[in-house]
């Protein structure tokens, strides 16, 4: 395996281990919520069911594979730009 390779899947680890706190601790659904954002529209971005970010959301069920990097990206990028009166402080 190369280095490059190697350092991609730890920040894909890194990424997934975060966006799976995310969802739990309720950030994730928070941020959605802030960016005035319905799980439907969420899910379409991400590229999965309804109710799939719905069980992600409500921890029925963690985010897993691309759709979770996917997820990941998505929120964090959400976090980023939402103004800062509205925003939770969440790590990057």
């Amino acid at each position: 395996m190369t280095t490059q390779l190697a350092q991609d899947r730890q920040q894909d680890l890194a990424k997934l281990a975060f966006v799976r706190n995310l969802a739990q601790s309720g950030k994730a659904r928070r941020i959605r919520r802030d960016a005035d954002l319905s799980i439907a529209e969420m899910a379409r971005a991400v590229g999965v069911a309804g109710p799939t970010v719905y069980r992600w959301e409500t921890g029925e069920c963690r985010p897993t594979g691309a759709a979770a990097l996917h997820y990941h990206d998505i929120l964090v990028e959400l976090e980023a730009a939402l103004p800062s009166r509205r925003r939770k402080r969440v790590p990057a």
